[in-house]
């Protein structure tokens, strides 16, 4: 199970786990692992923002953008990267814990190297959707606006460029009759054959050819790409 816990902070929890959540401000966001395992998938904290993770009487604070296991058999906590801190009260001395280190839950915390991280299901789904959300990141990075781009000079008021990122359909092609006359009928009608762009549906884009065609419930304004 995958929980967002604030934005650009995931929770992961494999089989046989279970969390409970205690308090869900974006300022003060409290778990508690109550059994099983848990990865932490953060992104650089953001302002006004501070994710704890709990686990009986020991406390876990995530400082970076990083990744983050606990485990409960037996207790302790991992990073794989970034930097936490981790306390066993409320009012206990913090113990920071950085990138490849690991610190068994007990009444003296001490830092150990990760020799042997934990290698399991739940590492390896954590793995697969961190780099799923990682390259949907990098791709919509690369996304334009379409309304930033202007095509003032392009002499025509709803064009493909416009929309860079959304592909032809090849393969699929619709069929748009339209006749060249007023008074043509349906069976002598011509018959024109356009490659569509999906969504590319507008009830203000016309064709000069399509007047005497047009639908009520608008019009589809077909790529400039004809067969």
């Amino acid at each position: 199970m995958e929980v967002l816990l604030t934005p650009g902070v995931f929770v992961r929890i494999g089989e046989w786990s279970t969390i409970r959540m205690i308090a869900n401000q974006l300022s003060d966001t409290r778990v508690e692992l109550l059994a099983g395992s848990a990865v932490v998938d953060s992104a650089e904290p953001s302002s006004g923002t501070s994710v704890t993770l709990i686990y009986k009487n020991w406390s876990v604070r995530f400082l970076e953008q990083g990744v983050y296991r606990i485990d409960s058999d037996p207790p302790r906590l991992w990073v794989f990267q970034g930097k936490a801190e981790v306390s066993a009260d409320t009012h206990g001395e913090a113990l920071s814990v950085g990138h490849g280190m690991c610190v068994p839950f007990a009444p003296a915390l001490v830092l150990d190297r990760s020799i042997d991280p934990p290698r399991d299901a739940l590492s390896i789904w954590a793995e697969g959707r961190q780099q799923s959300i990682s390259a949907d990141n990098a791709i919509a990075a690369t996304i334009q606006d379409p309304a930033s781009i202007d095509t003032s000079n392009s002499g025509h008021s709803f064009t493909l460029l416009r929309y860079p990122y959304l592909p032809l359909l090849l393969g699929l092609a619709a069929e748009i009759s339209s006749a060249f006359s007023p008074h043509a009928s349906s069976s002598t009608a011509p018959r024109r054959n356009f490659l569509l762009s999906p969504f590319m549906r507008s009830r203000s884009a016309r064709w000069p050819s399509d007047t005497q065609s047009a639908s009520p419930g608008g019009r589809v304004c077909p790529a400039r790409t004809a067969l």
